[in-house]
């Protein structure tokens, strides 16, 4: 028997520990998995894109009319057609079990991405209408965020640590500390746009600075109910 699921989308600045926190609660509980949006250079997903690629062409002319002579590439069209379509892929309903889907890059974390990183077709003047609106929508598909932070004292080490490459994995202090709070400025932004469409939408903060792993998930699971893998209902 499938259900339809709970949304949540972990967010937070690079190094906030997203992808290891989505990874745990898969992992040890067991009505519990992790989503990942799909991507264009997956075969299997060329009926997904054909489709939605047509359903934003009003977003693509929208954002193309304030193109500032910049080109829209691949991944720039995907987030687009994703923030539409995965919406729908979400809300269906899933395998027996999946009670909560967790993803963290969603769309709270492309859309800030085209605000903060970006010049020109996603970040200008022209986007703003756009991006807004895709704020509105996925207040009413997410039903909860959890907002992962910690001090840029302990952001930036885990960036130049961490094997994954970062805008300011090789700059100064003062130069990944001022992105870092960008993100910030941008995640508030967008905290206010969604709650002020929809004001029940449950945001969770988090200090992974002062959390353990272990903490995260204990603190997660008693919010949301979710049942660790090996034990039976009346157990957990």
């Amino acid at each position: 028997m499938k259900t339809t699921p709970k949304i949540i989308e972990l967010v937070g600045p690079a190094g906030a520990g997203k992808s290891t926190l989505a990874r745990a609660l898969a992992e040890r509980y067991e009505n519990a998995a992790r989503r990942f949006q799909p991507y264009w250079r997956d075969p299997r997903q060329a009926p997904y894109f054909a489709w939605n690629t047509l359903a934003s062409l009003p977003a693509f002319a929208e954002l193309l009319a304030h193109r500032d002579g910049r080109r829209l590439g691949r991944d720039e069209v995907a987030w687009v057609v994703n923030l539409r379509g995965w919406q729908r892929l979400l809300q269906r309903p899933a395998p027996k079990g999946e009670e909560f889907l967790f993803i963290d890059q969603g769309a709270i974390s492309i859309l800030t991405v085209t605000h903060v990183d970006f010049a020109g077709v996603l970040s200008g003047p022209g986007a703003d209408g756009w991006r807004s609106r895709m704020y509105r929508e996925w207040a009413h598909v997410l039903d909860m965020v959890i907002w992962l932070e910690a001090p840029n004292s302990v952001l930036v080490p885990r960036i130049r640590t961490r094997p994954q490459s970062h805008a300011v994995k090789e700059k100064s202090d003062a130069t990944a500390f001022t992105h870092l709070d960008r993100f910030r400025e941008a995640y508030a932004r967008a905290f206010a746009v969604m709650t002020a469409e929809r004001s029940d939408l449950n945001i969770l903060r988090l200090d992974t600075g002062q959390l353990s792993l272990d903490e995260e998930c204990e603190r997660v699971s008693s919010v949301l109910g979710l049942k660790p893998r090996g034990r039976t209902d009346g157990n957990h």
